[in-house]
Order: C-alpha cells, then sequence, then structure tokens
C-alpha cells in the first residue's frame, strides 16, 4: 500500500506519534461502519461505530458532531481540512508535526478498513470537545457486530515481544507503514 495517502503528511517520529497516544487517549478515537466499497472512509467523527442501516447526518460544513436518529452515534459534519483549524495553527511547530502525523496515521487506518468492509473515520484532538465524554464505539455497535470490528481495527496479538504487526488489525498496519513499530 502506498506510504504517503491523503494529505502528503510527512514523519516526525515515532516519539511523537506515541506521545500523542498516551497524552491524548486514542482508544476510542474512531468510528467504523460497515459500508459499500465506494463509500467515503475518512473524516472527523468521535468513537462511535454506525450499523449500515443507520442514518448519515448531512455535512454542516464546519467541523464538529451531530448525532445519528437511529444508532446514536456521533457522526462527522463535513470534510473540512483539520491542519486549516484556528486550534492547528495555535500549536507549536513540534505538536504541529504530530499532528500531521497522528492524522496520517488515521487515515491509512481508515483506507485499511475501508478495504475490510468498515467505514473509520476520526476527529482530530485538537478539535475534541473536553468537556464533551466520547461515546465508546463498542456500545454503539450491535452486539453481533462488535467483535467483528473490533478485529478488523486492532487484530489479535500479543504485547511485548508478542507484538506482530500483522496481526495488529488496521491500527497496527498504520503504525507499521508510518514506521512507529520496532520493525524499521
Amino acid at each position: 500500500m502506498k506510504k504517503k495517502l491523503a494529505l502528503g503528511i510527512g514523519l516526525a517520529g515515532a516519539g511523537l506519534l506515541a506521545l500523542s497516544l498516551t497524552v491524548f487517549g486514542m482508544g476510542a478515537a474512531a468510528t467504523l461502519n460497515p459500508a459499500a466499497p465506494d463509500s467515503p472512509s475518512v473524516r472527523a467523527a468521535e468513537a462511535a461505530v454506525v450499523p449500515a442501516e443507520a442514518v448519515t447526518p448531512t455535512p454542516t460544513g464546519t467541523l464538529g458532531t451531530s448525532v445519528t436518529s437511529e444508532a446514536g452515534a456521533i457522526e462527522a459534519a463535513d470534510n473540512s481540512d483539520p491542519m486549516a483549524s484556528e486550534a492547528f495553527k495555535a500549536m507549536t511547530p513540534d505538536e504541529q508535526a504530530n499532528g500531521r502525523e497522528w492524522v496520517e496515521t488515521q487515515t491509512i487506518t481508515a483506507a485499511c478498513m475501508k478495504d475490510k468492509g468498515f467505514v473509520y473515520t476520526f476527529e482530530p484532538f485538537w478539535e475534541r470537545d473536553s468537556a464533551v465524554l466520547p461515546v465508546m464505539w463498542e456500545d454503539t455497535l450491535p452486539t453481533s457486530e462488535r467483535a467483528a470490528a473490533r478485529l478488523a481495527l486492532d487484530g489479535d496479538t500479543g504485547g511485548g515481544a508478542d507484538y506482530h504487526w500483522d496481526d495488529a488489525g488496521c491500527w497496527g498496519y498504520a503504525v507499521h507503514v508510518m514506521g512507529n513499530d520496532n520493525n524499521h
């Protein structure tokens, strides 16, 4: 798969990604949605899985979130460039480099998830409202779909010496492609 996807963002180093994962809590920063292969796969959303039969909100023109009527999940509001926001511009150069790498990692993850039949979307950490608790995406998916979505995203690998990126789902693939695992 191409090393550069969307946005043409450069690498900033494994330390910055690790810091963002620690500081900004990446655990539930994505949305999955079983979908047709030709549907859009990358957009801002906060920690939700929307079943294929759920209603998708109409884009509003600004970064944000809206609640879908049937699934109770949060969906993307639009396709704005996250690096054009005032919050991003206010960050230090190191924080911006970290943000670019984070977006590229999420974009690679989204492309992989699309290949597996899910729409994976994300909201940049600098755009999140810290006063609003994220919806845990597993809780929005029917029980029968949770295992498949989680396996596609995280794979089935161990930690430490037992970790293998090629068994770590789309997230492991994205981290590997970005050069942020121990295999580079």
